[in-house]
């Protein structure tokens, strides 16, 4: 069996503020997602469908033309090339996006040593 726990996986840093964790399988990327309050998640697009779901704090967040503060379990779908970004509430904030196809521009996290 393929599994593993996210406990057991190195955060990578993306940006001040930003930190993750993907796990890969064939046809997707599932990834934690560690945000910092008031980030700005700058606006973006990717060939990808996307699905977030917030686990705990929230985020102001814009999809194409519509924006709603989303928090923990808000699952919001993301259709590939659509544009989207937001802002982080004043809390801690973490998530799970799940990618479809993989992201294989995303390194996949390494297991802790020891």
């Amino acid at each position: 069996m393929n599994c593993v726990n996210w406990s057991e996986l190195e955060w990578d840093e993306v940006m001040p503020g930003m930190k993750r964790k993907v796990v890969h399988a064939e046809s997707f990327t599932m990834v934690l997602v560690d945000l910092a309050p008031n980030l700005d998640l700058s606006f973006h697009n990717h060939i990808h469908e996307q699905a977030i779901m917030v686990l705990e704090g929230g985020v102001e967040f814009t999809l194409e033309n519509e924006t709603r503060s989303i928090g923990p379990g808000d699952v919001v779908r993301i259709p590939p090339s659509a544009e989207h970004g937001g802002k982080v509430g004043d809390s801690h904030t973490q998530l799970i996006d799940l990618f479809s196809p993989q992201r294989d521009e995303f390194p996949a996290s390494a297991r802790k040593s020891g």
